[in-house]
């Protein structure tokens, strides 16, 4: 028989049983999301490791570019520096040829190619300036890619060793989550199991939720006040009427 007097009359057996029953159920779904959060992190990481791995692989493709880049300018400035010298040749010879000139006109026409060979040269090496600032811009962006793939690769090796620590971390605690879940099990009546992991099935992993300031904090549909009065009462088992998860109630 309950005590007479109190503010707060005990449960009878029963009632306590379904409360213990519902807190063992929360600290089911507890487990079950803690489970369901280092399931996804190991999961996940082998992504985790492909993006760091793009990311350096990317800086290498930069690289590669930059070499590439560099490798058609030089071949560029050697193409520039073989038509000076095949102007220079030509000069050299118009050159020659003045010297064994028989007529003034000969002379001047003699003149006035090499005048024009030689202004050819001037804009070549106007064309080689703009090269070898484009060589230097080059070099030094292959030199800071080069640092940065390096930084980048030794970075990742220490991500990577960092990355297999944790997963070994979670994976360590996972087995020790299944262990407490496992434990836990013998403690829920069958029934209220079975219908849990059904819901849960069904609605993300989530099966049972909390009621807050007369709302399920799963989906946040209002709770009719009937519904609180029995779930503080722990009479019966209720489900939200909006999302479907078993409904609990636990004083703050």
């Amino acid at each position: 028989m309950p005590e007479v007097g109190g503010s707060n009359p005990p449960l009878p057996i029963r009632l306590y049983r379904m409360k213990e029953d519902l807190f063992n159920l929360l600290a089911l779904q507890e487990i079950d999301d803690a489970i369901r959060g280092l399931q996804h992190s190991i999961e996940s990481l082998p992504e985790v490791i492909k993006q760091k791995e793009r990311n350096v692989e990317e800086k290498e493709r930069l690289l590669d570019e930059k070499r590439a880049n560099l490798k058609e300018v030089l071949k560029l400035e050697r193409s520039k520096e073989r038509e000076i010298d095949e102007i220079r040749d030509r000069i050299a010879k118009h050159e020659r040829q003045r010297l064994e000139a028989k007529t003034n006109i000969e002379y001047q026409t003699l003149t006035h190619e090499i005048e024009v060979e030689k202004a050819k040269i001037l804009e070549i090496e106007e064309d080689l300036k703009l090269v070898w600032e484009r060589m230097d811009a080059l070099e030094r962006e292959i030199k800071e890619l080069e640092t940065e793939a390096a930084n980048a690769k030794n970075m990742l090796e220490q991500e990577k060793m960092q990355l297999l620590a944790k997963q070994k971390e979670w994976e360590d605690e996972l087995d020790k989550l299944k262990d407490k879940r496992k434990r836990l099990l013998p403690h829920i009546p069958e029934l209220l199991l079975q219908r849990y992991e059904r819901i849960r099935k069904n609605k993300g992993g989530k099966g049972v939720a909390l009621v807050k300031d007369n709302v399920c904090t799963a989906c946040g549909a209002e709770v009719p006040p009937y519904k609180i009065a029995i779930l503080k009462s722990y009479r019966e088992i209720l489900t939200c009427e909006s999302c479907g998860r078993i409904l609990i109630w636990k004083e703050d």
